[in-house]
């Protein structure tokens, strides 16, 4: 492992106000971990501007414009791509932009979370000149610092995606984690979540995979607003 490695937290799909995403509000503020907040743009209700502003070291990404999907039949999910042209792409993103910005002020950030962690290159090559100043996504994916943005990805997903869609087990991903810390390449390790796929008891998990990070000496937290920041 490195000396130190910063330990960063991002959470996907949020924009609809219920009780999943109060759950992870408390869960942010209980645990005092920065978040990353991806919202949907065309997704976002007043109560979760209001509930954002209300709490601590919550950063908003902008996830896509409205999450829905342009990919050819039989391919991978893919709302920034597939058969969306790049105009229509940058119009969307656009919009998209103007609203977060507008409903969070300071706490949004220029970063883009594409959906399903999948865009085109002919869409990343317009993000610096819409305005954004980063990009995340997951695992190895590094295309947007060829594009002058800054790039964090994910790296631990705590979904199982093939196997019910449900929490996978606290000792998986200590185990998933531990694998990721152990790359020389990674100064920065991040945890995704996705509050709509989870149950409350999935977030108590969560708060223990916390925990466990903090029993090792070399992780630090990091918040997106710090991960983000000009060089």
């Amino acid at each position: 492992m490195s000396d130190e490695i910063r330990i960063w937290w991002r959470d996907d799909d949020a924009g609809r106000d219920n009780e999943k995403f109060t759950g992870l509000l408390e869960l942010a503020t209980r645990a005092r971990r920065p978040l990353g907040l991806a919202v949907v743009p065309a997704w976002l209700e007043p109560a979760v501007t209001s509930k954002v502003a209300a709490a601590d070291n919550v950063d908003v990404l902008q996830h896509g414009w409205n999450h829905a999907d342009h990919a050819p039949a039989g391919s991978k999910k893919i709302e920034l791509g597939g058969m969306l042209a790049t105009d229509a792409c940058s119009r969307r993103l656009q919009r998209g932009r103007t609203i977060l910005e507008r409903a969070f002020g300071d706490r949004f950030l220029s970063v883009l979370v594409p959906p399903w962690n999948r865009i085109d290159g002919h869409c990343l090559a317009t993000l610096e000149r819409l305005g954004f100043a980063g990009v995340s996504t997951f695992a190895d994916d590094g295309r947007g610092v060829a594009h002058g943005l800054r790039q964090v990805n994910t790296h631990v997903d705590v979904i199982d995606w093939h196997r019910g869609r449900r929490m996978k087990p606290l000792t998986e991903l200590q185990a998933e984690l531990e694998r990721q810390l152990a790359n020389p390449a990674l100064g920065t390790v991040g945890l995704l979540s996705h509050h709509l796929d989870m149950t409350p008891g999935d977030m108590a998990a969560l708060e223990q995979l916390f925990h466990y990070v903090d029993s090792i000496d070399s992780c630090r937290w990091a918040s997106p607003r710090q991960l983000f920041a000009p060089s």
